[in-house]
């Protein structure tokens, strides 16, 4: 389409693009694969070339996809089987495609409404076929409940169910087997599921509630939700299933802090799921291990009458400066729990996290060779420094120093707490490599009102130059003046080039004139267009830069975050020369009565401008596609034939759908030539 459309001419239906796929609409909701392919058995279809399409819900669709044995036999049964009935509804078909029938028929995961999908794609089929069974009538429905029931699995939802259970029940179901003969067959397990423990529990409750089973703490989770708050259900791997079902029996509905507990065979792979949450409260660290035992302090400070007041004494005699266990290290938190478990007063380890030091109240406006001078005696250098930076880049008033050794770290915290730096006196603390190595990073996405590149060395130099505007007139006005001489129409570091920002750096500090290195750097190939209005097309850039030499591939519209243009465009040139010309001759003339600004620009620029998906499209993962279908979209608006053609096209193509999303790669890329022609 798009290659008939840019072409100028009438986009013409080419068959068998898709392959020889079709898609039957109107198939009744308790039909199966057996129905279809009974419907088409003339063409040579079996079971195995039929899928039925799923919502977004999981539920069915009332469609179905066919694989023919070939294009020729599809293309007769698009003919001779249109409108023809199964069990009383009538059938219409339609061209399709092999990507079509794949997206279709997936089982949905995270998208299904109401419920968490397993991320395992067999485990998932099986959920949809237990639950295509309790839907099929009362019969199948009861069998199900009275499995569970005999399981003693305590829930009736198949997807906290293992795989190996669900598979067992299915196959007794289609065998006839009695539900609680075969769970009598599978026996029991391990694990254990607790429902009702209270909220301000930790595992030291249920440990004391499961005592005389020989647990230690590593055999009891508790529960989470995808909001990280507890679910009031815990989780205890017995040492031997004779021991669980001794527990299942004897301890049920016994108490809690005043709660009854119901207890329940579970399995390692329901606990692995209910357990899985980050504690609601509690950073995501990366480290699995060290966010459960902040969890866990948290939890001790909440619901335990010493556990605040001997967390804070901990604290105290660590010489932290903090009391967030997110900001300890965790050994020292595996300290403080080891200590707390035994029912002694956590003592402090010196040295665990290493010879480093937080400093606080540094200055603003120093930098690191100023803090290497305060400790010089302690054999610091430039090279053991780091200023510390906030959530928005900028310096937080914190240095962190890794000292020679932990002795001297000692030393110096002892020595020179309280001494000042430019007037400010400063404060000591023990830390970590871990804590000065997120306090001192250079923070990407967080960054408030900017987007970093995804590039370090990049943010580094970034950072740099805002360091340089930030540090007075003198600084300010030479980046501006280098942006201008540089005819780049913006002067936010992060939209140069990593090359451009290295030679103002270097520049800078030499002392060389802005307009000289601008002059030294010269020009570029890519030109940034501004004020392109939003119904523009890359067709109307190309008009408007007609006399250059340009096609489609060497032309990008600019989007937002959100998908949606900018009014910017970006277009490659032949060569430098030619885009020098094309500044100089189209600056301020008009494309649709918008007057036009031309800037140079850079590779860098028109990837990170051109990167996002258009707005409306749906992210298929293939990015040549999403382009297609945005430019499709963008005819369709703009263009007063395009709406018409593309109807068309699609009438011609017989696909039952005008959604350019749900047509393959190849079919809008011959509309697009067909069109362009």
């Amino acid at each position: 389409f798009i290659d008939s459309y840019d072409r100028g001419e009438t986009p013409q239906a080419k068959v068998g693009i898709g392959g020889p796929v079709l898609r039957l609409r109107g198939v009744p909701f308790q039909c199966d694969i057996a129905d279809v392919a009974a419907f088409l058995q003339e063409y040579g279809v079996t079971n195995q070339m039929c899928s039925l399409g799923r919502g977004p819900d999981g539920r069915m669709a009332g469609e179905a996809y066919v694989v023919f044995p070939s294009t020729d036999l599809a293309e007769r049964a698009l003919e001779q089987k249109q409108r023809h009935e199964i069990h009383g509804r009538w059938i219409e078909l339609f061209r399709s495609s092999h990507e079509e029938k794949d997206q279709a028929t997936a089982f949905p995961e995270a998208s299904m409404p109401g419920m968490s999908m397993t991320g395992d794609a067999e485990k998932d089929k099986l959920v949809m076929q237990v639950k295509s069974i309790q839907r099929s009538g009362v019969n199948g429905r009861e069998k199900w409940e009275r499995f569970c029931d005999a399981m003693k699995t305590g829930n009736r939802d198949p997807i906290r169910h293992s795989a190996q259970s669900m598979q067992a029940f299915l196959e007794a179901y289609h065998s006839g087997e009695n539900p609680e003969d075969l769970a009598r067959r599978i026996g029991g397990t391990r694990v254990v599921r607790l429902r009702g423990v209270p909220f301000q529990c930790d595992i030291l409750d249920v440990l004391e509630f499961l005592s005389d089973y020989g647990l230690d703490k590593t055999q009891v989770a508790l529960g989470r939700g995808q909001d990280g708050r507890p679910t009031g259900e815990a989780f205890a791997s017995f040492p031997s299933v004779e021991i669980a079902e001794r527990a299942l029996e004897e301890k049920q509905k016994q108490e809690i802090k005043g709660r009854y507990i119901e207890l329940f065979r579970s399995s390692d792979e329901e606990r692995n799921q209910s357990t899985m949450h980050a504690p609601a409260g509690v950073p995501n660290s990366g480290d699995r291990a060290k966010d459960e035992l902040v969890a866990r302090i948290k939890q001790i400070q909440r619901s335990r009458d010493d556990g605040k007041a001997k967390w804070e004494e901990y604290c105290t005699a660590m010489r932290t400066g903090n009391r967030d266990p997110a900001r300890h290290t965790l050994e020292s938190l595996q300290n403080f729990i080891d200590s707390y478990d035994r029912g002694e007063t956590p003592q402090a380890k010196v040295g665990i996290g290493g010879p480093v030091l937080r400093l606080r109240g540094v200055p603003f406006q120093c930098d690191i060779a100023d803090v290497a001078a305060f400790l010089q005696e302690y054999g610091v250098t430039n090279q053991m420094c780091s200023l510390g930076r906030g959530p928005d880049g900028r310096m937080a008033g914190e240095a962190y120093v890794v000292f020679p050794s932990t002795d001297l770290a000692e030393r110096a915290l002892e020595q020179k707490q309280r001494h000042e730096i430019h007037g400010r006196w400063i404060e000591l603390f023990r830390s970590s490599h871990e804590e000065k190595d997120q306090a001192t990073a250079f923070p990407e996405a967080s960054m408030p009102g900017m987007s970093m590149t995804g590039d370090a060395e990049k943010d580094k130099l970034v950072m740099q130059v805002k360091s340089i505007q930030r540090s007075g007139v003198n600084g300010r006005e030479k980046w501006e003046r280098f942006c201008d001489a540089m005819k780049t129409g913006n002067r936010d570091p992060i939209r140069h080039s990593a090359q451009s920002m290295q030679a103002f750096l270097e520049a800078y500090h030499s002392g060389e004139n802005p307009e000289d290195l601008a002059r030294r750097i010269g020009g570029t190939r890519v030109v940034r267009l501004r004020g392109v209005p939003f119904q523009c097309d890359i067709l109307d850039v190309l008009e408007f830069l007609s006399d250059y030499g340009l096609d489609k591939t060497q032309v990008a519209l600019g989007r937002g975050q959100d998908g949606r243009p900018t009014g910017e465009a970006f277009a490659s040139f032949p060569s430098v020369e030619i885009a020098e010309r094309a500044l100089e001759e189209k600056q301020k003339q008009e494309i649709k009565g918008r007057y036009i600004e031309l800037f140079r620009s850079s590779d860098e620029e028109r990837n990170q401008s051109t990167m996002h998906a258009p707005a409306g499209v749906p992210n298929s993962g293939d990015r040549a596609k999403d382009e297609l279908v945005a430019r499709i979209k963008q005819i369709q608006r703009s263009r007063d034939d395009g709406k018409a053609k593309w109807e068309e096209y699609c009438t011609a193509m017989r696909t039952g759908n005008r959604d350019p999303a749900r047509h393959t790669l190849e079919s809008l890329q011959n509309f697009i030539d067909s069109y362009d022609r």
